[in-house]
C-alpha cells in the first residue's frame, strides 16, 4: 500500500520486495534506503512502512502503478473494493491468456513481470478489504502525525477506469 503524505509518500515493505524485483532503474537513494531491509522482510514486518521524503522519491514513486493507492482505497465501499478486485482478478487472467499466445520468451517475462504486479495489487486489496469488512483500521505508518497525515480526496469514482493508475 502506497501512503502519501503532505511531506513523503511510504510504501509497506511487502512493496519494497515488488520494488527491488521489478523492471526499473531506481534512483541511487531510494536504493540506499532500501538495500538493507530487503533481506530481513518477512510475514512478521511485511506491513510496516519504508519512509520516502526526498522530492524526486516521492514523484518516482508516485508515478509507479504498481501499488494501490491509500488515497483512493480508503473511500472506497466494500462493495467497490470487491469490484475493484474482481477487476484485477480478470486481467490477471487476460494475462494469463495472452501469455499461453506468445511464443518470444522477452514478451512472456514482461507478461509474468505484470503479473506478478497484479498478484501483488490483490494481496493488498484483499487485506484492505479484511481490515474494513471487520472494521478494524488499515494499518498506516506510526509516524504520521497531523501535519503528516495522509492526503485525502481522491474520488473512487471512475476507478475501474484508472485501475492501473492505483
Amino acid at each position: 500500500m502506497k501512503v502519501v503524505t503532505r511531506k513523503a509518500v511510504y510504501l509497506q515493505k511487502r512493496d519494497i520486495k515488488l520494488l527491488i524485483s521489478g523492471r526499473v532503474k531506481l534512483p541511487l537513494s531510494i536504493l540506499d534506503k532500501i538495500m538493507g531491509i530487503v533481506g530481513d522482510i518477512d510475514y512478521t514486518n511485511k506491513d510496516d512502512y519504508v519512509m520516502f521524503e526526498e522530492p524526486h522519491e516521492i514523484k518516482f514513486i508516485n508515478e509507479l502503478d504498481w501499488f494501490i493507492d491509500y488515497r483512493i482505497v480508503n473511500n472506497m465501499s466494500i462493495q467497490e473494493l470487491n469490484q475493484l478486485y474482481q477487476t484485477t482478478l480478470l486481467e490477471k487472467d487476460g494475462l494469463k491468456i495472452e501469455y499461453d499466445e506468445l511464443e518470444d520468451e522477452e514478451e512472456k517475462r514482461k507478461i509474468l513481470w505484470q503479473t506478478e504486479i497484479k498478484n501483488h495489487k490483490l494481496e493488498t486489496i484483499k487485506s484492505f478489504m479484511w481490515c474494513k469488512d471487520n472494521k478494524e483500521t488499515f494499518p498506516l505508518p506510526e509516524d504520521i502525525s497531523d501535519q503528516n497525515r495522509p492526503i485525502e480526496g481522491i474520488k473512487p469514482s471512475g476507478f475501474v477506469k484508472n485501475i492501473g493508475r492505483l
